[in-house]
């Protein structure tokens, strides 16, 4: 230390005698650590100590008065001024030097406040920036403080995410603004514009939940019920529609909506009545359908339509259904549809006799009686051959989908021919109900009681008028030669390739069998024949399933495989799938089985591309 004091005071005596004095020790202290360690034995006068320490400008007296212990030169244990006044040039030099060695800190200047961020005059300056135009300067205003003042501003991040959305940044939008709901839930325009950018993204999950948010918000906020939907109706999702309709019709009843929602609920209410209808040994459940009409009838007005009667109908109230059909036809005699209606409310209800008087009643009124074939005109025999003509003639078979490629190059099914239930008179006698030829009975069979008007009946539908021509009535058990003529020259008729006479020939021949069950499941289902040939699929299906009717628990797997074909035709892949996988277990053969097996697999793989192709629109 005295060192480094000599290099500012060259020759100064006291450091020079310090040096002296301290060059043999081998011990360095920072001078800072440096304790006095003598006591001061030499008598002296503080005043006097004092005032030197004042002159010298030194702050502590006490480290002049220890300095001083040194300068005792004469050794008479007094110091006097001399001495202290040397001892205080040394202090001084100590300082200097001290003051010298350490830096020179620079005071660090005191912060200056922040000028205080009006967030909220942030916010209306971005609005008004994205009002004209300007997304990109929006978000430069707020961005700066959204993680601090405006951390917790849920405005600041709501117009932060409507600008990143106007700037496509779809994915950080939709956080700013998750964020934005998250700290003020009750915010409905908030959960709308969070659904539109979800909806954007394909989150149609997210968009739906963030629409019904605003709903519950805002319970009169139309525009989100609109979108809420529109979406689901959209991407198919027919449960989260059934509950946008509803709020819709609850915020106002005379919306547009109102009756595309009714007609949902009466197609859904048809559909599973059919399907009850149609399908045997389903598990025993609350059918849905019967609620969802008559929540369409609460919605329906009072006043007699078509509409509205067939609610009461689908609702089980068949009572009131009749009588409202009844009341349309007074005002609208000429109308087969309503004569229809009143038909099918009237088998509902039980009348099966007057029901089908209303079927021939409609099907007179549509025109519906077939071309009656030239051929057909010849006069019934009185007497019936010891050997008939068996009703079977030989048909080829063919699948309906065979011809699909195995890459499935579209979405169309092929257009081969179904598999027929009627099959060579060869067939083996395990051949089922549906494959049995059906010997033509005598015209001399003892008369009997006409037995009740049952299911069977009831399937002839609009065929009851177009027997005019036969020379018998539909009411006697006796069933004529000619009868049975027409029968098998409508099969004929349908490998020759002429399914329109066919048709007429089992339109003439119907009637005539209203007693034979088994007879009338033969026709109908040549019918689904050859409307399928006609490419008439919702026919098709319609007269397959009427024959199904008539005997549910003996339904043959060949005509559910044939009503398969027909769907697969209609695109309606899932219900032709389930035909023939119904079809497989009720007597199909073992090359039919496989047929079923290798449609179903097909079908899966349709289904597949129109779900794929209806995902991409």
């Amino acid at each position: 230390m005295a060192e480094k004091a000599l290099t500012f005071f060259p020759g100064h005596p006291a450091l020079v005698q310090l040096k002296e004095r301290c060059k043999d020790s081998g011990i360095s202290v920072a001078m800072e650590a440096m304790q006095p360690s003598l006591e001061v034995t030499q008598s002296v006068d503080m005043k006097v100590v004092e005032e030197i320490a004042e002159e010298a400008g030194i702050a502590n007296p006490d480290d002049l008065l220890q300095e001083a212990i040194h300068h005792d030169h004469d050794e008479d244990a007094e110091l006097s001024v001399e001495e202290l006044q040397s001892a205080a040039e040394v202090v001084v030099a100590q300082q200097e030097i001290v003051r010298e060695i350490e830096p020179d800190v620079p005071e660090l200047p005191e912060p200056e406040p922040e000028p205080t961020v009006d967030i909220d005059a942030l916010v209306e300056q971005a609005t008004a920036s994205i009002k004209d135009g300007n997304p990109k300067e929006a978000l430069a205003l707020l961005k700066p403080h959204l993680k601090t003042v405006g951390a917790q501003h849920a405005p600041a991040w709501r117009i932060a995410g409507g600008a990143m959305a106007r700037m496509d940044l779809d994915n950080h939008a939709i956080a700013a603004m998750t964020h934005a709901q998250n700290l003020e839930p009750s915010h409905a325009p908030g959960w709308f514009n969070l659904g539109s950018v979800q909806q954007r993204s394909d989150l149609t999950r997210e968009a739906l939940s963030s629409y019904k948010r605003a709903i519950e918000a805002d319970a009169e906020y139309v525009k989100a019920a609109e979108k809420m939907a529109d979406l689901a109706k959209e991407k198919g999702l027919i449960e989260s529609y059934m509950e946008a309709a509803r709020i819709l019709i609850g915020m106002d009843g005379s919306h547009a909506i109102r009756s595309d929602f009714i007609d949902m609920l009466l197609q859904l209410a048809q559909g599973e009545s059919d399907v009850l209808d149609q399908v045997a040994g389903l598990p025993p459940t609350l059918p849905a359908g019967p609620e969802m009409a008559k929540e369409a009838l609460d919605l329906i007005d009072p006043e007699a339509s078509p509409e509205r009667a067939r609610a009461l109908s689908l609702s089980l109230q068949h009572s009131d259904a009749v009588l409202m059909w009844k009341e349309l036809i007074k005002l609208e005699q000429d109308s087969s549809d309503h004569w229809t209606g009143l038909a099918r409310s009237l088998e509902q209800a039980g009348d099966l006799e007057t029901a089908q008087k209303c079927h021939a009643k409609a099907a007179s009124l549509a025109n519906a009686e077939p071309e009656v074939l030239s051929t057909a005109a010849t006069a019934p025999s009185e007497s019936v051959e010891v050997n008939p003509t068996p009703l079977d003639p030989a048909i080829p078979e063919a699948t309906v989908v065979g011809s699909l490629d195995a890459e499935v190059q579209s979405a169309q099914p092929s257009t081969s021919s179904p598999l027929l239930v009627e099959s060579p008179a060869e067939q083996s006698a395990q051949a089922s109900l549906l494959l049995t030829p059906i010997e033509p009975q005598q015209t001399s069979v003892e008369s009997a009681p006409q037995p009740e008007v049952d299911l069977a009946k009831a399937a002839l539908d609009a065929a009851q008028t177009v027997a005019t021509n036969v020379p018998q009535s539909i009411t006697s058990n006796a069933i004529s030669n000619q009868d049975v003529t027409w029968f098998n020259q409508g099969v004929q008729l349908i490998d020759d390739k002429k399914y329109k006479e066919a048709l007429s020939c089992f339109d003439r021949a119907l009637p005539a069998f209203a007693g034979d069950d088994a007879m009338i499941i033969r026709i109908l289902n040549n019918r689904g024949n050859a409307y399928y040939f006609l490419e008439e699929y919702p026919k098709c299906v319609e007269s397959y399933h009427q024959a199904m009717l008539i005997r549910p628990t003996e339904v043959r797997g060949e005509t559910l495989y044939n009503m398969g074909t027909a769907y697969a035709e209609m695109e309606r892949y899932k219900d032709a799938i389930k035909c023939f996988e119904q079809a497989i277990p009720r007597g199909l053969a073992d090359e039919a089985k496989r047929r079923a097996k290798d449609q179903i697999r097909r079908c899966n793989i349709l289904q597949k591309a129109l779900d794929k192709k209806r995902k991409k629109r």
